[in-house]
């Protein structure tokens, strides 16, 4: 058998592969037991939290004859570990600063049951809580507002079934909220969903973060098109003219900002003066669950039958490293302040029955260590079909509102003007790179003369949404793509195929894209429509919907489209490496930054396992390392 993909025989015969199939003892000589974790998660977020409702609680556990969990909330993991809230790293780049949220205005370091939370920190992948505390607002729907860990896994998941029943009635009372602090949150995802109620910037506190494309070959300034070569991939906002922001802008960013709003405003003119067609359209993409086949899954355990203690961790991951790095935040202020050991931190990973972005910068493997911390035994996390869509991370919704001035006699593409809004959910997670590589796509591959492209990443109470396949590009492709099919056919061009091949409409090598960029690299876009308009199945498409027609009788309908598009590698930012060398014996070896998710980027493993330790060298346990090797 080839040793590429190594694994999939076992895979195909139900053997031990994935996370889920292994059980502590399996992975860790010593361990013994396990704790079983179920997350109690907040029904509501626009309401403050007012806590558990204990009594209740146990008499559950009583009706249902369950041996009573141990349950671990805010207050515990004040007391254990660190401060239930915390605050996100401000962004230097993005307008504006603060991240907002309903408790705006509530001192962060308040008393829960005694203790008094001083110390915040910040982890960019949550929203403002570890834990929903009393007193605090869920950062969104779904957010854990306590750990329980049970003793038997039975005892879970008859818990499970009798709350997720329970917590569609309206008397649903397990966790108590004041209603007297309902609020209208401005960025109710209603108002960014629904493109009738003309979706528009809200009030800045509810951004994330915003991005501004702007490029023009007018004389918008003396002597010189926007941007200038001086200015390159600088920050500007045209909407950041206050006198009064907050920070304070200083005279250059100013005068940029400024210069940025009257290029926008005289690609707008131009195109009136030159009496060009304006396609005005709203598209609306949902959110969407990556799906992938195995729900996360993990299993943990605080280890101290060493000389030192080691926190262990295995899970399927896409993003070991990331992960690595969030489980240190949860743990360092613990360590500083002497509540936990000094200790070391190790991350087994597996193959993941899929990821497609899912498991990037999850939250997941956070809350699967901080159970370990409460308990002498191992614990086992594992998120079922409804776990996973309850919280699990999302692909953004989104509203595009477009523009696209063109000329409705030749169809040349002057200029587009769009507008994203970008449903971030609760938490920051990989918004603010989504929507930029979003609005960085907005005009596809085709040439515009002129662009204005603005993108607001949103906050709001919704499930988190991150990383997912096509990195915001779907979105983008989706509204870019239905004009240009509108603009062929007010035009009179049929075929959609030859209207992108004509007048240089679309992009290639040494023209720029939409940020001013020069594309040095090789562009095949055109060669591609080219050979797909040679195509059977597209020469033959009208006689094929003919011959449905009249099979079915008029019911039966068949249909082919084209559609093209333009896709960066990650954020358009990441570093792509590998290593490769050669012994004395011959032997070559391959070790590139790749994980293994189920593609084939696995080839003969030196070792089965990968572990990720804290103080490993640089590069060492970036996304897995894979080593690959060769006998000459």
């Amino acid at each position: 058998m080839s040793s590429v993909m190594s694994d999939r025989e076992k895979k195909v015969r139900g053997m031990k592969v994935y996370g889920r199939d292994f059980r502590p003892q399996e992975l860790w000589s010593g361990s013994s037991g396990c704790r079983y974790v179920y997350l109690l998660r907040a029904t509501r977020a626009n309401q403050k939290y007012l806590g558990l409702d204990r009594q209740q609680l146990d008499g559950v556990f009583a009706d249902l004859g369950l041996q009573a969990p141990d349950v671990i909330e805010a207050a515990q993991l004040a007391e254990r570990l660190v401060a239930a809230p915390y605050k996100q790293k401000p962004n230097p780049a993005a307008r504006p600063e603060a991240i907002a949220h309903p408790a705006r205005g509530v001192d962060l370091a308040s008393l829960v049951n005694g203790t008094r939370l001083e110390k915040l920190i910040s982890v960019e992948a949550f929203g403002l809580y570890w834990l929903t505390p009393p007193g605090g607002y869920a950062d969104h729907i779904g957010q854990p507002v306590a750990l329980l860990l049970f003793s038997r896994a039975g005892d879970l998941r008859d818990f499970a079934s009798w709350n997720r029943m329970a917590r569609r009635r309206e008397d649903y009372t397990l966790l108590r909220f004041d209603s007297s602090s309902q609020i209208d949150r401005e960025q109710d995802i209603r108002r960014l969903l629904n493109p009738l109620m003309a979706a528009r910037p809200l009030k800045e506190e509810s951004y994330y973060g915003s991005v501004h494309f702007i490029r023009s070959q007018l004389d918008t300034c003396p002597d010189h098109p926007f941007p200038r070569k001086d200015i390159g991939r600088s920050r500007y906002d045209p909407e950041g003219l206050a006198a009064n922001a907050d920070p304070p802008l200083d005279a250059r960013q100013l005068a940029l900002n400024l210069e940025a709003r009257k290029a926008r405003e005289a690609i707008r003119r131009s195109a009136t003066e030159e009496g060009l067609t304006w396609l005005r359209r709203t598209y609306f993409t949902q959110s969407i669950d990556p799906m992938f086949m195995e729900p996360e899954n993990g299993l943990a355990w605080f280890d101290e039958t060493g000389a030192r203690p080691v926190l262990r961790i295995a899970a399927g991951t896409q993003s070991p490293r990331k992960d690595r790095e969030a489980i240190d935040q949860l743990t360092e202020v613990a360590v500083k302040g002497g509540k936990l050991p000094k200790h070391t931190i190790e991350l087994m990973t597996f193959p993941i029955g899929g990821g497609f972005g899912g498991r990037d910068l999850s939250t997941f493997p956070v809350y699967l260590a901080m159970a370990a911390l409460f308990s002498d035994t191992p614990v086992r996390l594992v998120f079922d079909r409804y776990e996973q869509f309850l919280c699990g991370i999302k692909r953004h919704a989104a509203v595009l509102q477009n523009e696209l001035a063109y000329n409705a006699e030749t169809g040349d593409l002057h200029s587009l003007h769009s507008t994203i809004y970008m449903d971030g959910g609760g938490v920051l997670n990989l918004t603010k790179p989504v929507v930029e590589l979003c609005a960085l796509h907005a005009a596809g591959p085709y040439a515009f003369k002129h662009n204005a492209i603005s993108g607001y990443a949103i906050s709001t109470d919704s499930a988190p949404a991150g990383s997912m396949r096509g990195f915001g590009i779907p979105q983008a492709a989706f509204a870019i793509e239905s004009m240009i099919d509108e603009v062929g056919t007010t035009v009179g061009t049929k075929d959609p195929i030859e209207f992108r091949l004509k007048n240089n409409r679309l992009l290639k090598t040494g023209d720029v894209d939409v940020a001013g960029f020069q594309l040095r690299h090789h562009l095949d876009t055109e060669r591609i429509c080219t050979e797909a308009a040679k195509e059977p199945l597209w020469l033959e498409r009208e006689a094929k919907r003919k011959e449905y027609e009249e099979r079915g009788g008029g019911l039966v309908k068949y249909g082919v489209g084209f559609a093209c598009s333009m896709q960066a590698i990650g954020t358009s930012g990441d570093a792509v490496f590998a290593e490769v060398s050669i012994d004395p014996k011959g032997e070559v070896t391959v070790r590139s930054t790749a994980i293994e998710m189920g593609q084939g980027s696995e080839h003969r493993w030196p070792s089965r396992r990968r572990r990720c330790s804290a103080g490993a060298p640089p590069g060492s346990c970036s996304e897995s390392w894979i080593a690959s090797t060769i006998r000459m």
